[in-house]
């Protein structure tokens, strides 16, 4: 008789149980030194509060006082392919889920001044949308291993900026700005992976392994930049955004249970745990310049992520017979699977009376080695302006990001000693935002 003893599950976040660098990146992995409202991505051609958390330096270009309110409906979708020598063909599986949530509300006020321009501006925008999902089921080929296997995940939240920044005309062709930001938020994650004896080969019915994390964060950052403007309408413009440092408060809880063919549970695992810990984020550079063709203004840019630099502080010790602190441990991980990377970017704007077209596309690539592709993101907006004192506004948003790392391993020979099975999966994540908003001039 093979005895089912359990699960390892090597995912995309950890388990709670041990720290790994994925916890460092979590929160930081989508903040990418932008608003994830309704910007563009723009070092330079930034005419709006989205500047607050892109360039500082570009609330000069504000000539009007306005408040504004953003929301959204956002349809999240997570597509897993998977496939394995253990299996007679390739799986394709996929999970979604929608949902309305608050995008943004903001303030700018340009002060008058003899000469130049300087405005304050203030809001609330999300920085890191944590929205995923993904699911697989397949009975597996391998006759050792019979058994309908499942996996869920299901993962949800955001991390906001409360930010204050101000810009002033320096001299006639020079702008320059400093933003500060209060970074709050949260984060659910849960994975549940199954098997069920369905042909009744084994004497366990089903066996459960689950996990729940709820990470809470605070913290800040601060971002600087400049905007230098030349004849025919031509911007050169720069920044810097310092690493964001959060304190985070994570409660998790591991779940296992093994039900027999009599009902009766044989094995009943929780381990509830609650811990805390610090994180430093990367610091982010930036360039871009901005131009005119003849109704249009185009805009590019580069942005630089110094994942690589980021760093994990806690107080905790790798187990009860280990009093060893993790930090090292971690910091380890971080320098050995993150890499620094880059990220392109690239928008069109067309303003006319009466409204305006953005249309803005980044690319950039991925932080974690193990991961393919790039993290793609495509943003496009239309304002219309029906009267002098208010503004409508529409948008949409799409991003997405391939995830290799979710895989299995099944634990189940513990007479025989063979080795763990593992299964790998390939799970496209996609989130679809549909945002709408008003501005007020004031």
């Amino acid at each position: 008789m093979i005895k089912k003893i359990g699960i390892l599950c090597a995912i995309l976040l950890s388990s709670g149980i041990a720290q790994t660098y994925l916890d460092a990146i979590r929160p930081f992995w989508g903040m990418s030194g932008r608003s994830a409202a309704r910007a563009t991505g723009d070092i330079v051609g930034v005419f709006d509060t989205e500047a607050l958390l892109q360039n500082p330096a570009a609330l000069t270009y504000i000539t009007r006082a306005f408040a504004q309110i953003d929301g959204s409906f956002d349809h999240v979708k997570g597509r897993t392919l998977l496939s394995s020598h253990y299996l007679e063909q390739r799986f394709l599986d996929s999970l979604s889920g929608s949902q309305f949530r608050f995008n943004q509300v903001s303030l700018a006020l340009p002060i008058n001044v003899y000469r130049g321009s300087w405005v304050w501006a203030g809001g609330i925008q999300p920085v890191t949308i944590f929205d995923r999902k993904g699911q697989f089921s397949f009975w597996d080929a391998d006759p050792s291993q019979l058994v309908n296997r499942k996996y869920t995940l299901f993962e949800e939240g955001a991390l906001y900026a409360a930010s204050l920044g101000t810009a002033v005309l320096f001299t006639k062709e020079l702008s320059l700005g400093i933003s500060g930001s209060y970074l709050f938020g949260s984060n659910i994650y849960t994975n549940t992976y199954s098997e069920e004896d369905t042909d009744h080969i084994y004497a366990f019915a089903r066996y459960l392994d689950s996990l729940g994390i709820k990470a809470d964060y605070k913290g800040w950052n601060l971002k600087g930049g400049f905007v230098l403007q030349f004849p025919n309408e031509l911007l050169l413009g720069g920044t810097i955004e310092t690493p964001g440092i959060l304190q985070v408060e994570e409660s998790s809880e591991h779940l296992k249970m093994e039900i027999m063919d009599d009902g009766q549970p044989s094995l009943y695992e929780s381990s509830p745990r609650r811990i805390e810990y610090k994180l430093t984020g990367p610091w982010r550079l930036g360039v871009g310049v901005s131009f005119k063709y003849n109704p249009l203004y185009f805009t590019l840019g580069y942005r630089y992520h110094t994942y690589s630099n980021m760093s994990f502080k806690s107080n905790l010790i790798e187990s009860e017979t280990d009093s060893t602190y993790i930090d090292s441990r971690v910091n380890a991980e971080i320098r050995t699977d993150l890499r620094s990377t880059g990220e392109l970017m690239g928008s069109m704007r067309y303003f006319a009376d009466g409204g305006y077209l953005q249309v803005g596309l980044s690319r950039q690539a991925q932080p974690i080695k193990t991961y393919p592709g790039d993290i793609f993101r495509m943003d496009v907006n239309l304002g219309f302006t029906p009267a002098p004192n208010y503004e409508y506004s529409l948008g949409f948003q799409y991003y997405s990001f391939n995830a290799n790392s979710i895989q299995v391993s099944a634990l189940i020979h513990e007479d025989t000693g063979d080795p763990i099975v593992s299964i790998p999966t390939d799970t496209k994540h996609s989130v679809t935002r549909f945002m709408f908003g008003v501005k007020f001039y004031l």
